[in-house]
């Protein structure tokens, strides 16, 4: 292990008979229903976690499942409270970063989420809510059939980016 290596635990959804019938859910209201909330089961994992910084060329979507990809202008000067130019500026800049780091694939910008930086987060305990979300800067790249493509298209069309 590196000095900036460390072993926490971290909760994985358990394989179930249930998810080949039902997908895993979790409500956060209480359904008139009655249905639980959630049908979830974890399992707890000690994972190692690594600074991966100075080693991003060497991972892979075909390899590891993910890649790391650095969108050094896109930050600078961006008005993250203006939907609108967050759509029309960074939206395209994403899809074509996205396309030409995985030749094979077709990006679609649904939806973002303006995050806080704030270095307390996410242990700052106060009564008020957060303007902006949690720290996270990731995004879900997955391999789809025809149909979901489709029922993205639509989607894409309804929420143009």
């Amino acid at each position: 292990m590196h000095s900036q290596d460390f072993r926490p635990s971290m909760w994985f959804l358990e394989e179930s008979e249930v998810y080949a019938t039902v997908k895993p859910y979790s409500l956060s209201f209480t359904p008139e229903a009655p249905i639980p909330r959630q049908n979830i089961e974890r399992k707890e994992v000690s994972v190692l976690i690594s600074d991966l910084r100075g080693s991003e060329q060497l991972f892979s979507v075909d390899r590891n499942g993910f890649m790391v990809l650095e969108f050094q202008d896109q930050y600078q000067e961006a008005d993250w409270d203006d939907e609108t130019s967050v759509r029309a500026v960074h939206y395209p800049k994403i899809v074509s970063e996205v396309e030409r780091a995985i030749p094979e694939a077709r990006c679609i910008a649904l939806y973002h989420q303006v995050c806080s930086h704030h270095c307390g987060l996410p242990y700052l305990l106060t009564k008020t809510d957060y303007t902006y979300g949690q720290p996270l800067r990731a995004a879900h790249v997955g391999k789809i059939s025809s149909i979901s493509g489709k029922c993205l298209d639509a989607l894409a069309h309804l929420h143009p980016g």
